[in-house]
């Protein structure tokens, strides 16, 4: 049974007037303003947790598996907001918001040796970086005495296992998740077991205990009194509950504890602070010890969220003329939109015309149509970081990841089968134009832009 294709033209448009409306009217962008400004200080809570945690957590994995730390996603994710010009003004540009490269502000991102020497205490950063094995680089290392990372893997490490984990799911969904991947891109799973136990306990460890510069007043709890070592409750990859003593937050992000962490992925640490702590003179004249070079990087990056926040009403809306928030009509951003809902709809209706024949119950109909979606849209992400790993993949990696998750969530291998055959010749092809329909539009704004100065 297929959908009536009149129906959908009829509900679309619909659902594109309500989309101006709610988006991109003149209306709409005071509404969102006003509704940014109620909602910062919410915003702000959220954010003082979990920007710290997944910075400090994938920390010491940039040390340990040797990446650089610009190269994690949630450490690089940041933008920085400009006004328009005039001309860009005219072509409905109401606000720049471009990447911006942390290592541009901290250059020792770039490398792990500067990045190990700016953080921590001399006599440790020398033994940790001569520990350090060469990685393959072209035409600056020999072939047969350094190491190469398989891309996938790398991005696994990088980026999706810290968005699996930030998804918060059921425990079980995230587990089976973890473990899946990990299979696919061949990581071996007591790494991927200490991995997430170094992600676990340093999350946990923001709440359950107080350490200066990560956790946050009134949300974390001071460790019990009288003790040298505070104590992280957590549950490992396995489901088994663990709890860990620490004294500095160096040992979470870098520390070896037998029994959880696999050899050579983790530090014998002193029990003093191996962080560098630098001195600062005060306007007063006063001395005192500044935080690390890291914990600065943080900080900056939760302010300048702090800061650029009310400007999302105006990035909601952007590349909309004056004239094209008064009428969906005229609007290119809306007919970006209708089109790719088209894709879409077009892509669920040939899941849900497979699916009808074997399954008539409304929840796993929902289900096909998601999965179906997956395909599409898993490795043709432009904007949401944690996502490399499937774009790394190749065809049949990706297949049979995606086969093996959707078994587990209950659906028809058979089912699913049929309608990955149906749409494979195609698929790259809608990935493709996906991202081209997604870019398309601000490319030209700025083109014409440019052709008025």
């Amino acid at each position: 049974m297929s959908l009536d294709f009149d129906m959908l033209i009829k509900s679309l448009r619909q659902q594109k007037a309500k989309y101006h409306a709610k988006v991109l009217s003149t209306d709409a962008i005071e509404v969102n303003l006003f509704r940014a400004i109620d909602i910062e200080a919410q915003a702000m809570e959220w954010a003082w947790q979990l920007m710290p945690q997944f910075n400090f957590a994938t920390f010491g994995l940039a040390i340990i598996f040797d990446i650089p730390p610009i190269e994690l996603e949630p450490m690089n994710v940041d933008f920085k907001v400009e006004l328009p010009s005039v001309e860009e003004l005219l072509q409905g540009i109401l606000v720049k918001t471009s990447w911006f490269d942390l290592s541009e502000e901290f250059p020792w991102l770039k490398e792990i040796p500067s990045t190990i020497f700016e953080n921590y205490k001399p006599e440790y950063a020398y033994l940790m970086a001569q520990k350090k094995a060469v990685k393959g680089v072209y035409d600056q290392t020999r072939y047969d005495a350094s190491y190469y990372d398989p891309t996938a893997m790398r991005d696994f490490l990088r980026s999706t296992l810290q968005k699996l984990y930030l998804e918060r799911r059921t425990f079980d969904m995230l587990t089976k998740d973890v473990k899946d991947v990990a299979d696919k891109v061949q990581l071996n799973l007591d790494v991927a077991r200490t991995v997430f136990s170094r992600i676990a306990s340093t999350v946990n460890a923001q709440r359950q205990s107080f350490i200066l510069g990560y956790s946050v007043l009134g949300l974390s709890f001071l460790s019990r009194r009288g003790s040298e070592e505070a104590k992280v409750a957590f549950t490992d990859l396995d489901g088994i509950e663990r709890e860990i003593g620490f004294k500095h937050v160096d040992h979470l992000q870098l520390g070896f504890y037998l029994g959880l962490t696999s050899l050579g992925y983790g530090y014998l640490l002193p029990r003093e602070l191996i962080h560098k702590m630098p001195k600062k003179l005060l306007p007063t004249g006063f001395e005192v010890l500044g935080a690390p070079s890291f914990i600065d990087l943080v900080l900056r990056k939760v302010l300048r969220f702090r800061d650029t926040f009310a400007y999302n009403a105006f990035s909601f809306a952007n590349y909309n003329k004056w004239e094209e928030q008064r009428s969906y009509h005229l609007s290119e951003r809306a007919d970006q939109w209708f089109r790719l809902q088209l894709l879409r709809y077009h892509l669920e209706n040939i899941a849900l015309g497979i699916a009808r024949r074997y399954e008539d119950n409304p929840v796993k109909l929902r289900m096909y149509k998601s999965a179906v979606l997956q395909l599409l849209g898993y490795p043709a992400k432009r904007h949401k970081w944690g996502y490399k790993v499937y774009s790394s993949m190749s065809d049949e990696e990706f297949k049979g990841w995606w086969l093996e998750h959707w078994k587990k969530q209950g659906l028809n291998e058979s089912i699913l089968l049929e309608i990955y055959d149906r749409i494979k010749e195609w698929i790259k092809t809608w990935r493709t134009r996906k991202l081209e329909e997604g870019m398309r539009l601000r490319e030209r704004r700025y083109q014409l832009a440019q052709a008025l100065k």
